[in-house]
């Protein structure tokens, strides 16, 4: 979307996943970031107006509570109180499988708990309501995929074409059905006992109604179904456009945002969670082009395509 759509008429710098090393830190920055640290986190890609931002280049800008640091740190330590914005991963996992994280974890917090009925994992609470992700083979999809899962969803079910059937079940899918079949609406309700009230798919949900979450507005015609529009963008606290669509700054977005890097940090160190795989790349900022023409085919599944910089 970003380079056929938004960078090619805004002259932005496109991509939002990134990994490396901290460059330099802005003077307002009031965390306890410094050059030399090894970081993965998001950028704002396709930036109308500061085309620094976007992380297909060999540096990009991006917000200090959009970042998690890569050190070590034990599944229980804490960190100290000045720091509460300055979020750590385990330093055992490479800048190929961190930078899968960013826009994963800001859409997985504004489409499944802020503002929705699920509980936050390690919270001791658990969700017991069936749950769907319809798409589910993408790095998001496996990641919501593992968060239902820990706060206790049942079934968990998942859509994907059968190349992704093995990776869904071993992240925690109780039952995963092909896309593409025409009666995959009708088995998801089976599955669910009719009972699914949060869905991506509304075809699939139970006669009460419920709640459908979409990345970008649109509008599903079921007058009980509640239609969501989340962005991960939000999460970084400005305000922006996309085409036709305003969307206004958010500090309570802001906030949370860096609150679920913290518990996604806590995760990893305990590993209860683990990265989408990756199909890495050395070919430099030039090879992203002809992956970007897979993506347009169709012709990437399970798979996250990372590309690495300095060995070009």
């Amino acid at each position: 979307m970003h380079v056929d759509f938004l960078a090619a008429t805004f002259g932005g710098t496109a991509g939002c996943d990134f990994a490396g090393v901290i460059e330099a830190v802005g003077s307002k920055v009031q965390t306890a970031w410094k050059k030399g640290d090894r970081v993965a986190g998001m950028s704002r890609g396709a930036h109308s107006v500061q085309h620094e931002y976007g992380a297909f280049g060999e540096y990009c800008l991006a917000k200090e509570h959009a970042l998690a640091k890569l050190c070590s740190l034990f599944p229980n330590q804490r960190q100290p109180s000045h720091q509460m914005w300055h979020f750590t991963i385990p330093d055992t996992m490479s800048f190929e499988e961190v930078s899968k994280f960013g826009v994963s974890v800001a859409t997985i917090r504004a489409g499944l708990f802020q503002g929705q009925p699920l509980p936050l994992p390690l919270s001791g609470k658990q969700a017991n309501v069936p749950f769907l992700v319809y798409g589910a083979s993408t790095a998001t999809g496996t990641l919501a995929v593992q968060y239902a899962r820990l706060v206790g969803c049942t079934p968990v079910v998942a859509t994907s074409s059968p190349v992704s059937f093995d990776l869904l079940k071993s992240l925690g899918a109780d039952h995963v059905l092909d896309y593409n079949d025409p009666e995959v609406a009708d088995k998801m309700k089976a599955l669910t006992n009719n009972s699914l009230t949060a869905a991506i798919s509304p075809e699939s949900m139970g006669p009460k109604g419920g709640v459908v979450t979409y990345l970008l507005h649109t509008k599903h015609a079921r007058e009980d179904v509640v239609n969501r529009y989340i962005l991960a963008y939000t999460g970084l606290g400005d305000e922006f456009t996309i085409g036709p669509w305003y969307f206004p700054a958010k500090p309570e977005d802001k906030q949370y945002t860096a609150a679920f890097w913290h518990l996604t940090k806590k995760l990893l160190a305990r590993e209860e969670i683990r990265p989408h795989p990756a199909d890495v790349h050395e070919g430099g900022l030039e090879g992203i082009f002809d992956e970007l023409q897979l993506l347009r085919e169709k012709r990437v599944s399970g798979k996250k395509l990372v590309y690495t910089i300095d060995k070009a």
